[in-house]
This record gives C-alpha cells, sequence and structure tokens, in this order.
C-alpha cells in the first residue's frame, strides 16, 4: 500500500460515500467501539502502541457463532489482522481455526472477500480471504448460517476504491456470487 498515513482519511472518505446498505457487522473508525474491539483481542488481536483500528468486520452473536471458531478481520493505520478458518472439504464438520496472523501494509498490495465455502455440507461455513491475491483461509460473515451480504460488499468495494485510489497495487477479482 502506498500513503499509508492516508489511509485513514480514504477510508473514512469511502465509508461517507458509500450508498449501499451497509452491514451492522462493519465498524469504521470511531464507529469502532470498545466492546467490539475487545471481542477481537480476546480471541486473537494484538495491536501495537501506535495501531488505530481502522475497520472492524465483527459478527453477530448467536448459537452458531458458539459452535464455530471465531474469525475476524480488522484493518489498521499498520497491519492488517486476522483470524481464519482452515480451507478443508470437512471445515463444515470440523472447524479447525488457523493460526491468527497480521500483515504490514507496505506488504497487502489487495485484499478481498473472495468465494462462499465449497466445505461439505450446507450451512454457511465461511468465505476466502484473499490477500495479494492468494486464499489465506475462511472468514466467517456474520456469524449464522447465512452469510451478510452487506458486509461482502462493503468490504470489496473499500478494495476497489482503494485500488482506485492508489492504495493497493492489485485490482480485485470480480466475484460473482447467486
Amino acid at each position: 500500500m502506498n500513503k499509508i498515513n492516508d489511509l485513514e482519511k480514504a477510508i473514512k472518505e469511502f465509508d461517507l460515500k458509500y450508498v449501499n446498505e451497509k452491514s451492522n457487522n462493519i465498524y469504521v473508525i470511531n464507529a469502532i467501539n470498545d466492546e467490539c474491539l475487545i471481542n477481537h483481542q480476546k480471541k486473537y488481536l494484538k495491536l501495537d502502541n501506535e495501531e488505530k483500528p481502522l475497520l472492524v468486520l465483527n459478527g453477530k452473536k448467536s448459537l452458531l457463532a458458539k459452535l464455530m471458531p471465531f474469525t475476524g478481520f480488522v484493518v489498521t493505520n499498520k497491519k492488517i489482522h486476522f483470524a481464519l478458518l482452515k480451507r478443508s472439504f470437512f471445515t463444515g464438520l470440523y472447524p479447525f481455526r488457523e493460526k491468527p496472523r497480521s500483515l504490514n501494509l507496505e506488504s497487502v498490495d489487495s485484499f478481498q472477500i473472495g468465494e462462499h465455502d465449497s466445505c461439505m455440507g450446507t450451512a454457511y461455513v465461511g468465505h476466502d480471504l484473499r490477500i495479494n491475491n492468494q486464499t489465506l483461509g475462511l472468514v466467517r460473515l456474520g456469524f449464522s448460517i447465512q452469510y451478510d451480504e452487506e458486509a461482502l460488499n462493503y468490504i470489496n468495494e473499500l478494495s476497489k476504491y482503494l485500488f482506485d485510489n492508489g492504495f493497493l497495487s492489485i485490482e480485485p477479482k470480480e466475484f460473482k456470487w447467486q
């Protein structure tokens, strides 16, 4: 990413211009509340001293959320943090979480939400988190048996906006959902 110092301004600008229905599971800059952030910090998120969260993907609490390992996605002014499910045929039956990771923004050329799971079973398991055109694992959108289409659209539109404005160097791939 270029222009790291202007990333907060770009995300704020995108959020103000966003005209589609916005998910209740997306928290941006000043709307990121302590409860949401603490939930991620308990599960996987470790922030540096000068790190400021800019975008948090947070799922609703539900019965299924208690049965599935927690997944999350946070963009800060320095890094992208994420906790994902391992992508395998059996993830719907045995959902194992990958070790939580973070990437410095300088090494991120693209990010987006990709294909939805192709795991055994019919209930929603997760979507591919794609960074630099590589699938890293599954992130759950909404934590229920159906995914949160508004969250998916928001993140992918943000990714396209950041590409169009020079923050990302790889154009996001367009995925079609049924």
